[in-house]
């Protein structure tokens, strides 16, 4: 992998310079854990761009025997490495990575609105699912109802617009459920599970403020409205298996 790659040199500054499990970020990811956790199954995971708090990282210990995560950031895997000796790490753009072996579940965890190609990536973990493998896709939602107000106050043009924090944090799209089960799709994958993760009416600093009963309120509302969730959330197979 060259260390000049442009793309490489993109991640290492991202990586750098943000902390995707700050403040209310750590709690999303909380909720997208326990959604998880339910499709669970195997010795093996692969985790495609851990998180740097390990929080979420930390709960596979109890599902598999065996971890490993990939990340083109020296920094988070470095983190990462520090918190959870016992997971083995790659630092790589996952483009760039070769992997001969099989993994029973594959965690893509808001990952795919940060990649080049989204399509490319599925594919390549098709490559490295085992049989009966799944793979667990979630990415933020055009249609989250804090979006949605968004447009309504005139911060957005649109629901799919990237805004100025998404551009700072390095997304290159928003899905939403027909668009992501678009790229699901195209990579030759059928999908097992669909829903949304947390009914989300504020942003990150406004959230902070409630109290854990309203956000867990909030989190079970979602169940009824999957459509304005946070949260994408995805359950897949290849079209093979």
């Amino acid at each position: 992998m060259p260390v000049s790659s442009p793309e490489q040199e993109r991640v290492e500054r991202l990586g750098e310079s943000i902390n995707y499990t700050a403040g209310f970020n750590e709690k999303n990811s909380e909720f997208i854990s326990r959604e998880a956790a339910h499709f669970y199954g195997g010795d093996s995971c692969l985790v495609l761009g851990p998180s740097e708090s390990g929080e979420f990282e930390k709960t596979l210990s109890s599902h598999f025997k065996r971890v490993v995560c990939v990340d083109g950031s020296s920094r988070i895997i470095n983190e990462l490495r520090r918190k959870l000796p016992a997971y083995e790490y790659n630092i790589s753009l996952f483009e760039d990575i070769q992997i001969e072996e099989k993994f029973d579940v594959i965690l893509l965890m808001h990952v795919l609105e940060h990649v080049r190609d989204p399509q490319q990536i599925l594919s390549l973990c098709k490559k490295w699912l085992a049989k009966e493998g799944v793979v667990i896709v979630a990415t933020p939602n055009a249609y989250s109802i804090n979006r949605l107000l968004g447009v309504k106050m005139g911060l957005l043009s649109e629901a799919h617009e990237l805004h100025e924090n998404d551009l700072r944090i390095g997304h290159r799209r928003v899905y939403d459920f027909d668009s992501l089960e678009r790229d699901i799709k195209a990579a030759g994958f059928t999908v097992v599970e669909k829903q949304g993760v947390l009914f989300k009416p504020f942003p990150n600093s406004q959230m902070e403020l409630l109290s854990n009963g309203q956000i867990e309120g909030l989190y079970l509302l979602g169940k009824d409205f999957p459509n304005y969730c946070n949260s994408l959330f995805f359950v897949i197979k290849p079209n093979e298996l």
